[in-house]
C-alpha cells in the first residue's frame, strides 16, 4: 500500500477494528501507526511534517511546563507550570487543605501573571472538583484539567458552568477520535480540548479534531507528546501553546522527553522553540537502545494455549 494513503490506512485500521477498539490500547496502536506514517511521508518528500499539513502559522512555539516544581519552570521561561494534584477526596479536609498550601506556596514563588495549573488525573467528583475550584481562584489558579472520569461527561458540563469566572476547564487527554471531541464540544465539557496524539487516533485525527473545536472557539492544545504534537500546534491559530513535560528527576532542567528512545529531539529554550525543517518529524530512533522480544519458549508457550 502507498504509505502516501494515509486517511485510507487509517480508515481499513479503525474499522477493522470497531468490534474491541474503539478506544484504548487499540486507538493508542492506530495512533502510533499513524504518527510513523506521516514521519515516514515526510522522510519520503523531504518535507518537514508541518509542512505536509499546511504550513506553520507563527515562527515559535511558547510552552508551560508540566511538573512538581512550576516555581522552577517559571524560572527557566515557561508561560506556567501545571502540577500534580496530590489529595483527593479520600483524604478529606486535611487533604484539601494541602492541596490549596501547595497552590499557595507555588503562587508566592512566582510572579502574578505566571500560570499555575492543576491537573487532577480524572480523581475527584464533581462537587469535590467545584469546591477546590472555588477555593483556588484565590491563588490565581489558571485551570482544572482532567478533574473527572473522562466518560463523565455530564459532570464536565457541570463543573464548567460552576467554575469561578476566568478558570477554565480542560479535558481530552483520555478521549479518542472526532465522535469522542464531538461530544465534549457540544455537551459544553471543556474551554480547552487536550488530544493526545498518540492516544487518540494519531495525527490523522487529530487533524480532523482540531476543526470541530475551533470551530466553537474551544482550544485544542494537545497533551505533551514532543514533536509528535510540536508539528501540529506550528499549524493551528488555536493551539496558541503547547505542554512541555519536564522529565528531570527534580524538574529542574529541561531535558528531551523521549530520551534515550529518540534521538535529535528538540527541546524548548527560555519556554520557546522554533523548529527545524528536518524531514518528517525530524527525530530518530537510537539504535543504541535494544528491542526486548518475547523469548522462543515464551511464544512456544502461547502458541500450545
Amino acid at each position: 500500500m502507498d504509505p502516501g494513503e494515509i486517511e485510507r490506512i487509517w480508515d481499513q485500521m479503525y474499522l477493522a477494528a470497531l468490534f474491541y477498539g474503539r478506544k484504548g490500547l487499540v486507538l493508542n496502536a492506530i495512533s502510533c501507526v499513524d504518527l510513523a506514517l506521516w514521519d515516514l511521508l515526510g522522510k519520503l518528500r523531504q518535507e518537514p511534517v508541518y509542512q505536509l499539513i499546511g504550513g506553520s502559522v507563527r515562527e515559535k512555539l511558547v510552552f508551560y511546563a508540566t511538573g512538581a516544581r512550576p516555581d522552577l519552570a517559571a524560572q527557566l521561561g515557561f508561560i506556567g507550570g501545571k502540577l500534580p494534584l496530590h489529595h483527593g477526596p479520600a483524604e478529606g479536609e486535611e487533604g484539601f487543605r494541602q492541596n490549596l498550601e501547595l497552590l499557595a506556596s507555588m503562587r508566592s514563588r512566582t510572579r502574578d501573571d505566571f500560570w499555575l495549573m492543576y491537573d487532577c488525573w480524572m480523581s475527584l467528583d464533581v462537587e469535590y472538583a467545584c469546591r477546590l475550584a472555588g477555593a483556588a481562584q484565590e491563588y490565581g489558579l489558571k485551570w482544572i484539567e482532567e478533574a473527572l472520569p473522562p466518560d463523565d461527561y455530564w459532570g464536565y458540563a457541570e463543573l464548567k458552568k460552576k467554575v469561578p469566572p476566568g478558570m477554565l476547564v480542560t479535558t481530552g487527554e483520555h478521549e479518542s477520535t472526532r465522535w469522542g471531541f464531538r461530544l465534549l464540544l457540544e455537551m459544553g465539557c471543556a474551554d480547552i480540548l487536550q488530544p493526545a496524539v498518540g492516544w487518540c487516533g494519531g495525527l490523522t485525527e487529530l487533524l480532523k479534531i482540531a476543526p470541530l473545536a475551533d470551530a466553537q472557539g474551544v482550544l485544542a492544545v494537545p497533551h505533551g507528546s514532543s514533536v509528535y504534537s510540536y508539528h501540529f500546534a506550528l499549524t493551528r491559530h488555536n493551539s496558541p501553546f503547547s505542554e512541555f513535560l519536564m522529565m528531570s528527576p527534580g524538574a529542574d532542567e529541561v531535558t528531551p522527553m523521549f530520551a534515550p528512545l529518540l534521538l535529535d529531539e528538540p527541546v524548548p529554550v527560555g519556554g520557546r522553540m522554533k523548529l527545524n525543517d528536518a524531514p518528517g518529524f525530524g527525530v530518530r530512533l537510537n539504535p543504541a537502545c535494544r528491542l526486548h522480544r518475547l523469548q522462543d519458549g515464551g511464544s512456544d508457550r502461547a502458541e500450545r494455549a
